[in-house]
């Protein structure tokens, strides 16, 4: 489709209209004798569409013929520009190079677009895809699609499934990833349910095991609860069981954020500069543009792909923005760094709570100040379960058969 648009566009093309009574019978006509049209539409009764410039003035006779009336619209293509540029011989020679470099870069890969990743980060595909051959600038014919994804899937093993689509020189790469099992110790191997933190029991659930502590009892974290060890009524060890249980406690635990009183921000001055990166198949020519002279500046760097005729070419422009600033000292008013404290301690609550099975009774929180710090203290009263398997590291069958 490519090699297509890049003939069309060397020979020449035009946007034409035509309307008449009989459109239908002049479209039939025309392609009867091998006028190539394309992108036709009709719309109000008019059709809009494309042809060479060679079959356009072939075109006449059947328009005639058919009682239609034909108009060009739009002239695209290199005649018309040759003949619009015609005295400037530099620009012919330099659009005919440039349209040679077209048809040989047209052999490479100019673009990939990674889609259905989440856990696995795009780089990190990119990276896996540039280690077994397939990057911007590749040959296409040199890549082993096939033996591409093995080696990715291989590498990356977060990843179940990978589908490599090639549509010109674009390259499409759609992955799925593993759902990843939880981790949990398997139910034939003997093992004990443990404290995970302090707490105070309020219920407990046990589905398997010998129960050595009961509700209403406290217990510290690493406190054997319920024993995979089972005994007869002697007190001898007659099996080793996979021991299972909830165990939903009361526990509490604080958590502390401290904030500096004195802190350098950025005081931006308004002053910016701008420079530019041409990257063309990997290789990139020397930056040009302002220079900043400050030693105190932020850069943000802003990447795209050039587009020529509605295709994505392999020309990378990067323009990086830099951003003068003054560092400036302040000092955080008590309700400052409380505001601050306060937003800091909604991100932990978020990143430690969200998607957990924990109840939050009630939360107190308590601040103190010094010539230098913010201290903001949450305590935690909540219900969960704090129970956790654990090996015995014994064989269950030896025990078994004492």
């Amino acid at each position: 489709m490519f090699i297509i648009r890049i003939l069309r566009w060397l020979a020449g093309y035009v946007h034409f209209t035509a309307w008449g009574n009989f459109l239908e019978r002049f479209i039939n006509l025309s392609a009867s004798n091998k006028l190539n049209l394309w992108d036709m539409q009709k719309q109000d009764g008019v059709l809009l569409a494309k042809t060479s410039v060679k079959s356009y003035k072939k075109i006449r006779p059947y328009a005639r013929k058919t009682n239609v009336r034909c108009r060009i619209t739009k002239k695209k293509g290199l005649p018309f520009i040759t003949h619009k540029y015609r005295r400037r011989v530099g620009l012919l020679i330099g659009a005919l190079l440039f349209a040679a470099v077209l048809a040989i870069s047209s052999q490479f890969v100019w673009s990939i677009t990674i889609t259905g990743n989440e856990e696995v980060s795009t780089e990190e595909i990119y990276q896996a895809l540039e280690e077994y051959g397939l990057k911007i600038g590749a040959r296409k014919s040199a890549v082993d699609y096939r033996i591409l994804e093995e080696h990715v899937m291989i590498k990356l093993d977060k990843l179940s499934w990978m589908g490599i689509i090639t549509k010109g020189t674009s390259v499409l790469i759609q992955v799925k990833e593993r759902i990843m099992p939880p981790e949990f110790i398997a139910l034939d191997t003997p093992c004990n349910v443990k404290a995970a933190k302090d707490g105070f029991i309020i219920r407990l659930e046990v589905y398997e095991g010998k129960t050595i502590v009961k509700s209403g009892n406290s217990v510290l974290k690493g406190d054997l609860i319920v024993s995979g060890i089972m005994e007869d009524s002697r007190g001898n060890s007659i099996a080793a069981v996979h021991a299972r249980a909830k165990v939903i406690a009361q526990t509490e635990f604080s958590h502390t954020i401290s904030v500096p009183l004195q802190k350098t921000v950025k005081e931006y001055t308004g002053e910016t500069k701008s420079r530019y990166t041409i990257s063309v198949l990997n290789f990139s020519f020397p930056s040009f543009g302002d220079k900043m002279t400050s030693e105190n500046y932020d850069t943000e760097i802003n990447s795209s792909q050039v587009n020529f005729l509605g295709i994505t070419l392999p020309i990378i422009l990067t323009k990086e923005t830099i951003s003068e600033y003054t560092p400036v000292t302040v000092r955080l008013t008590k309700d400052q760094a409380k505001e601050e404290a306060l937003k800091l301690l909604e991100e932990y609550e978020t990143g430690e709570f969200e998607g957990k099975e924990i109840v939050i009774t009630s939360k107190i929180t308590t601040d103190e100040i010094t010539d230098s710090e913010y201290y903001l203290k949450a305590t935690y009263y909540a219900q969960e379960d704090i129970a956790v398997e654990e090996e015995i590291g014994i064989d269950i069958h030896k025990t078994a058969d004492k």
